[in-house]
């Protein structure tokens, strides 16, 4: 019965306090991010994209609160699409302790800073407790929120989930913000969608979950059947005491 035992039982935890601040970019920015989910762990990217009028580039400061066990993991170099996809070259990146940005209340922040140069990204990795997490038949995940501020505020792009060797179409969305698309590998959400407020998206393989109510069925009948069997066992173990006890002679003056 153990062997058939569901394999989940409903939405993993996943981190509802991490956040972004981008206090120094290039003017005019478009903030895209995009959660991919791989074994165990998840990637996040954070990208902007200049207006046509401004340089796509510069130093910029980006500050996360509540990173975990997160770590920088920018790769040196890149590739983008757009008038022909081309390699990008990424400027060392530095993570840091960071500090106050005009936060006052004491123990509610735990701030990283990053710092870079060049265009606007930044990839995140978790190889566990990340923005995505599977448990089964239940898909939880929760893209942060990004808050550009003074001369850096930017303008919503899209948000991107991104299920890695999971299909999408074995999903059945469970959430009240709902996809604006359906893309390959997951699901995307239109620049209608603000990214300064965090977005919680949980969707349930419908197929898992019928094989997981059988798999329940099979445990309850295997352990029924088993546990029937030992009641029988016990009770052909007794039964030679029992008689033995009932043959005994009776103790005198009893």
């Amino acid at each position: 019965g153990w062997w058939f035992r569901p394999s989940s039982g409903g939405f993993a935890a996943v981190p509802d306090d991490l956040q972004f601040y981008v206090t120094k970019a290039p003017a005019g920015e478009v903030y895209d991010e995009s959660v991919t989910r791989n074994a165990g762990g998840a990637v996040l990217t954070l990208s902007g994209q200049g207006a046509p009028d401004v340089s796509p580039t510069g130093p910029f400061t980006l500050v996360v609160n509540h990173l975990g066990d997160g770590h920088l993991c920018t790769p040196r170099s890149y590739t983008v699409e757009g008038g022909g996809a081309q390699a990008v070259r990424e400027p060392p990146q530095h993570l840091a302790s960071g500090g106050a940005i005009g936060f006052t209340t004491p123990g509610s922040y735990q701030l990283n800073t990053i710092t870079g140069g060049g265009v606007f990204y930044v990839r995140l990795c978790w190889a566990s407790n990340g923005p995505v997490s599977l448990n089964g038949s239940y898909l939880s995940a929760r893209l942060p929120s990004v808050t550009p501020f003074g001369s850096t505020l930017g303008r919503p792009g899209t948000r991107q989930l991104n299920l890695g060797s999971l299909d999408q179409a074995d999903y059945a969305v469970q959430s009240l913000q709902h996809p604006t698309s359906v893309t390959e590998g997951g699901w995307q959400w239109s620049a209608r969608i603000s990214p300064y407020e965090p977005l919680s998206f949980n969707a349930v393989n419908t197929s898992e979950t019928q094989h997981d109510s059988y798999q329940a069925f099979l445990s309850g009948i295997v352990f029924g059947v088993a546990g029937g069997a030992l009641v029988a066992l016990i009770q052909e173990f007794v039964a030679p005491f029992r008689a033995r006890r009932e043959l005994r002679p009776p103790e005198p003056g009893g």
